[in-house]
């Protein structure tokens, strides 16, 4: 495996270029007043998304956050030509406290419509308890190269990064993810097991148990874990419309989201709206400040991934057993020790009873704050409990 140093650097030309396209944005009318100008029932409503464009345009400095990037160490790998030579970048951290290293690094892995921008806050909370650190951006997103070559799903991802952990030399490794990152994380954690030792995760997916149908095994569920059920419908109704365009038609989302700033823009930061923890009225500036929503964007936009990384839901959805919520074939069962950190705006958490018939779960904490971007929105409690189970089995057998 190739391995080269990386540092962050957008041209100049490119902000040039960006700085163009705000300027003459076009936006949409704000639609019917039954709407309201500054509801998210609709999607990212006018008044937002001026609010938005004006920052962009006026005030967020991409300088000063590329900086932060490269606060950190940066690398690209070249896997190997069965994983298509693609090339993976991928954030790697060091240990600051050796005296109380960890036996194994933890890698962490992000999902859609996030980035490694996710992990700046919680990289150094790990690092400073004793843990190297691995955040590589998935294959298509951030700084990697986009896949050239159909199946690149959550079983191809799961390969691509226990290689490259085996790469760096690191033989045996704990995991973390929400989003897609859980869903890989489930692969690492049924078929990877030589390598993966236990996984950490802030969101995940099981169906019911022993081949149930829905219909049967929701009559077996208490008035707790019904309501969890009862969220996913709703969800599905009124928030699940980007898994079906992303999962049946990407090519044609991606030309909008490849052209118009404004346009990648609102289909991400709307998915901040929904999935965290903004209550009571959705405004994504009360978990996120503008500047997080701003880099994360920017670094879809100067690396023009927008259109790469959506296409995982159709990898998804068109690989064998590989609902958009099941992280691929749901009949194999993570069988390597589990911590699951719970917040209550997640976009769907399972039964606890599906969940404990798939995953070997030795640590289940539930959070009062927070939502689906953890690691963004509360990196002090996340990493915390990162930091407590993985300790736990560090001085224990697994």
């Amino acid at each position: 495996m190739k391995i080269q140093k990386f540092v962050v650097n957008v041209p100049d030309s490119a902000l040039q270029d960006l700085n163009y396209r705000l300027k003459n944005t076009r936006l949409p009318d704000a639609g019917p007043k039954s709407h309201g100008s500054s509801s998210w029932g609709a999607g990212t409503p006018l008044q937002f998304a001026q609010k938005l464009l004006t920052y962009w345009r006026e005030e967020y400095d991409w300088r000063k956050h590329e900086t932060v990037l490269n606060s950190f160490n940066h690398y690209i790998a070249e896997l190997d030509p069965k994983l298509d030579s693609l090339k993976l970048h991928f954030i790697h951290e060091k240990a600051t406290k050796t005296s109380v290293k960890s036996r194994f690094p933890i890698l962490i892995l992000h999902g859609w419509p996030g980035s490694v921008w996710e992990f700046n806050k919680i990289i150094p909370i790990l690092t400073n308890a004793g843990f190297d650190v691995v955040a590589p951006s998935l294959p298509g997103y951030g700084f990697s190269e986009p896949p050239k070559t159909p199946g690149w799903n959550t079983l191809r991802i799961a390969e691509a990064v226990n290689s490259l952990m085996l790469g760096l030399g690191y033989t045996e490794y704990y995991a973390q993810g929400g989003d897609w990152g859980s869903m890989v994380c489930k692969q690492l954690g049924s078929k990877f097991t030589d390598n993966c030792k236990a996984l950490h995760v802030n969101m995940l997916a099981a169906r019911p148990p022993n081949g149930m149908r829905m219909s049967q095994a929701v009559k077996t569920l208490n008035e707790t874990d019904l309501k969890k059920v009862e969220r996913l419908s709703t969800m599905r109704r009124y928030e699940f419309a980007y898994q079906e365009i992303q999962g049946t038609k990407p090519q044609t989302l991606g030309y909008s989201l490849a052209d118009s700033p404004i346009g990648l823009a609102t289909w991400i930061v709307e998915k901040f709206s929904t999935w965290g923890d903004n209550r009571p009225d959705r405004d994504p500036l009360r978990a996120f400040s503008m500047d997080d929503l701003l880099t994360n964007v920017s670094i879809y936009w100067f690396n023009n991934v927008g259109p790469s990384s959506i296409r995982l839901y159709y990898e998804s959805r068109n690989s064998p057993g590989g609902g958009l919520l099941a992280g691929g074939d749901d009949s194999s069962n993570v069988v390597i020790p589990t911590g699951i950190a719970e917040f209550p705006n997640e976009i769907f958490v399972p039964p606890e009873s599906w969940v404990r018939a798939r995953y070997d779960v030795r640590k289940w904490t539930k959070f009062s704050r927070g939502g689906h971007f953890a690691a963004l929105e509360q990196p002090e409690v996340l990493g915390k409990d990162i930091i407590d189970f993985f300790s736990s089995l560090s001085t224990s057998r697994l």
